[in-house]
């Protein structure tokens, strides 16, 4: 039994570290990305967004897996004798790690990559007030909110996880 709540702990630890690790490497890549374009491409922003767009959709799906293994990691060790008693607030956590990916990926990236191909190379050059650029900003400003707070409550359940006392003691 010891062993499982081992590997359940490892479970929950690697997928959050991965989460927040990974979302916080992300980040670093777009800025920097973003900031040296303007030196290499006549389209700085368009250029920049060809090449963080895939990789937004491959961070998403692993968002995705890792707030899933968390959750099922937090489920299998709520009813154990040696439950941790932060375990329901990493339940919580992997819930809204899962629900915020699970928005962007449904409700978001589809409409930004739809905006993008309609906008064109040309229009993210032009005026930055057309219809189609604000609701492309408000967008990426909603993905963007979605992964820093993940990449926050993923960092907070860490320090939960690291933290708080392991196990209840049994009178």
């Amino acid at each position: 039994m010891a062993r499982i709540q081992k590997l359940l702990d490892g479970a929950s630890h690697a997928a959050l570290a991965l989460y927040a690790g990974g979302g916080t490497a992300f980040f670093l890549f777009a800025r920097t990305l973003f900031d040296a374009m303007p030196a290499i491409s006549a389209h700085p922003r368009y250029d920049a967004g060809e090449v963080i767009g895939p990789i937004v959709s491959v961070a998403n799906a692993a968002e995705i897996s890792a707030g899933l293994l968390a959750f099922v990691a937090a489920w299998a060790r709520r009813r154990s004798t040696a439950t941790p008693r932060r375990n329901y607030a990493i339940l919580a956590v992997a819930l809204l790690l899962m629900a915020l990916a699970l928005f962007e990926r449904l409700g978001i990236l589809p409409e930004i990559q739809t905006l993008r191909v309609a906008v064109g190379r040309a229009g993210f050059d032009g005026d930055a007030m057309s219809p189609e650029r604000r609701r492309f900003g408000m967008l990426h400003g909603i993905s963007n909110l979605c992964q820093l707070t993940g990449v926050a409550f993923a960092w907070l359940a860490l320090l939960l996880e690291r933290f708080l006392p392991r196990y209840r003691t049994v009178t």
